[in-house]
């Protein structure tokens, strides 16, 4: 059974398109998470525009806390995934995830949309496979949790919010 791990942005992403729910039809009571996506999780839930993340942990459970050599493995990761200057505790989530699924061995997908561990798994990890945001919405129309009409317009508030640069067009392309 494919289990499926977001990362906070996409969860933050669907807070913000107050879509919770449908994520939640789509994981079909297989998602997960670690301690580290769950911990920014609770941090962003403090926002009033992202309450909605506040049902999250229902959809998740309990975070898998990461033991001594997944957290090794994260912070080599996560080494790998920062930008010159970025904060310490960037990409730590996505760095803990994938240690976590590489050294457990688990049939998992990742939902991401950083670009860093996109690349990171493409060339290191290529049996991992990731979702961002955007394949998310359109499997949503997919499996009608919601029209195109209604996609395209959850991707405009993302783009108005910074949170994606996809175009409509290369939108509409991923529903076919």
């Amino acid at each position: 059974m494919t289990l499926f791990f977001p990362d906070n942005t996409v969860l933050v992403n669907f807070a913000h398109i107050r879509q919770i729910s449908v994520l939640e039809g789509l994981l079909q009571g297989r998602g997960r998470w670690v301690s580290s996506v769950a911990a920014e999780c609770e941090r962003s839930a403090e926002l009033v525009q992202l309450e909605d993340l506040k049902n999250v942990p229902e959809i998740l459970g309990v975070p898998i806390r990461s033991d001594r050599a997944e957290r090794v493995d994260a912070r080599a990761i996560q080494i790998r995934l920062r930008a010159p200057g970025d904060p310490s505790g960037r990409s730590f989530g996505e760095s803990e995830t994938i240690a976590v699924i590489v050294r457990r061995q688990l049939d998992a997908m990742f939902l991401t949309d950083d670009r860093g561990a996109i690349d990171y798994l493409a060339v290191g990890h290529p049996e991992i496979k990731v979702f961002r945001t955007t394949d998310l919405l359109a499997l949503a129309v997919r499996v009608g949790s919601f029209s195109a009409e209604d996609a395209v317009a959850h991707l405009a508030v993302l783009r108005e919010r910074r949170r994606t640069r996809m175009p409509d067009s290369t939108f509409l392309r991923l529903l076919n």
